[in-house]
């Protein structure tokens, strides 16, 4: 196995943990830095798979102008700090393949 294998499958099961942190996870910020941990292996696969068009633009689009859309919008919704906001993972789950149903 070549050394830019390797790299695709850690950085592979890397995305896989950080979007099943996004599902599973109640706090609103730690699912947001799980969000970017996710955005970033997916980088690291493009930079694995020697596709820097696809790797800078996941750099600057996503890592950069997503995340700091995320960051405005946990500023602005400031939750109380004993209340923990979250949507059951079956509900969760079962919207993330609604949306995925009518995006494709």
């Amino acid at each position: 196995m070549k050394e830019s294998d390797l790299f695709v499958w850690l950085f592979s099961g890397m995305a896989f943990f950080g979007a099943l942190a996004v599902l599973l996870v109640r706090r609103t910020v730690l699912m947001a830095l799980s969000l970017g941990i996710l955005f970033m292996a997916v980088a690291g696969i493009f930079a694995g798979l020697h596709l820097q068009a696809a790797f800078y633009s996941q750099l600057v689009l996503y890592i950069g102008g997503v995340m700091v859309l995320i960051g405005f919008a946990l500023q602005l919704y400031n939750d109380p700090p004993g209340k923990v906001s979250y949507l059951s993972v079956r509900e969760s789950f079962g919207k993330g393949i609604l949306l995925m149903g009518i995006l494709m």
